[in-house]
């Protein structure tokens, strides 16, 4: 058993195992603004090529443009069981009712997002603000009384009021659309590229500003950047209590507290210009600037969870709990110090079956929990690692 031991503490792996992997059998190389699915499909707009669609959660993609006029798409929805494409052109709107097969196009231009509020679906125009539609896009009439600034891109909906982003910040509606005001105390960054909501707190993705959050419906904000600092933040996603945000350099962030702080994770992201996310029941998916799409299984990213704020005085790794288990256990990380932190789960030939940590962690206490329903039945072994520190661990999987 020392021998074992000794061999794990000193394992050298050959191969590092990717947490993202690239997913473009057919769209390698390509600019992905928008993904959505609508249960059956998953859809990817790219800017160049149009529309790509898969059957296997992104494992192939093939084209589904037929009627798109214009191949630089900015934005895909779903909405009701219908599709929704934005692009830069006349006739930027794309309509379809049937898996992408086809589409039909329905006016306006240079449309950047679509969202629905209160049975009305909303387009956003990068130059001149927000239409409406109550028609299913059939025809549009523009809402944009007291919106300015240009440069509009995000829209979303939270609490029954309507947040758009733009160059001059963030404009909020309470009336479907019909006024809107500007919401911007304390939001002194540039260009708002992206919002989101967690908790009831609204948050802002910001050029060169990183993370804003406001916790009063948009009439003030605060800077939400801990572990981020002034990053520009192409895209925020919400799933389940985490918030995700892709920046345009460094990849992917996670919050799992509410965005007071961040920490990114991006093994096998070879790609960091993050331009889109979206999660589907088993996976996030990440677009990227001419890297095509990446993906990483859910699990992964809800396994880690901050316990605790304090400060432990040294590393330490728990005796995982339940033991024995089936087929999933918990375990708690001490992290004396800020850094680059691994768990790993070796099989007794020493192979290494699971890494469920595998990224940067600031200091405090962590919940992982660990799923081997995949695994046989048998004894393993889980390994601590950040900086010069390690420990190891046996525990015992029983079907």
């Amino acid at each position: 058993m020392k021998s074992l031991i000794i061999i794990l503490e000193f394992l050298i792996i050959s191969s590092s195992i990717s947490q993202w992997q690239p997913i473009n059998s057919g769209i390698s190389g390509t600019i992905v603004r928008g993904i959505t699915s609508n249960g059956q499909y998953l859809f990817a707009a790219s800017d160049g090529y149009g529309m790509y669609r898969s059957t296997n959660q992104g494992n192939n993609w093939i084209l589904a443009n037929s009627g798109i006029t214009n191949n630089s798409l900015w934005a895909i929805r779903e909405i009701s069981g219908v599709l929704f494409a934005g692009s830069f052109s006349p006739n930027s709107v794309s309509r379809s009712s049937n898996n992408g097969d086809n589409w039909i196009n329905l006016g306006l231009s240079s449309i950047r997002n679509f969202i629905s509020h209160n049975s009305y679906i909303y387009a956003v125009d990068w130059s001149t603000g927000v239409y409406r539609s109550t028609n299913s896009g059939n025809s549009w009439i523009p809402v944009n009384s007291g919106i300015s600034g240009g440069g509009f891109w995000p829209i979303i909906s939270a609490n029954g009021i309507l947040y758009v982003g733009g160059a001059a910040g963030v404009f909020k509606s309470t009336n479907n659309g019909d006024n809107w005001v500007n919401s911007n105390s304390g939001l002194n960054a540039g260009n708002v590229y992206s919002l989101a909501e967690l908790s009831g707190d609204i948050f802002a993705g910001t050029s060169y500003g990183g993370v804003y959050r406001s916790t009063n419906s948009g009439n003030n904000w605060s800077v939400s950047n801990t572990g981020m600092g002034n990053l520009t933040v192409y895209a925020l996603y919400k799933t389940g209590s985490i918030l995700a945000a892709g920046t345009s350099t460094n990849g992917v962030y996670f919050s799992y507290d509410n965005g007071s702080t961040w920490s990114f994770s991006n093994p096998g992201l070879t790609s960091t210009n993050v331009t889109e996310l979206y999660s589907d029941n088993n996976y996030l998916y990440a677009g990227t600037l001419g890297g095509g799409i990446y993906r990483r299984p859910l699990i992964e990213i809800m396994s880690v969870v901050p316990v605790s704020g304090e400060v432990p005085e040294s590393f330490s790794l728990s005796q995982n709990y339940p033991n024995p288990f089936n087929p999933v256990t918990n375990i708690t990380l001490h992290i004396a110090e800020s850094g680059f932190v691994t768990l790993r789960v070796f099989d007794l030939t020493g192979r290494e079956v699971i890494t469920p940590v595998n990224e940067v962690l600031h200091s405090g206490i962590y919940k992982v929990d660990v799923n081997m329903s995949e695994f046989p039945s048998g004894v393993y072994f889980y390994r601590l690692e950040s900086g010069k520190f390690s420990e190891t661990k046996k525990m015992i999987l029983t079907k």
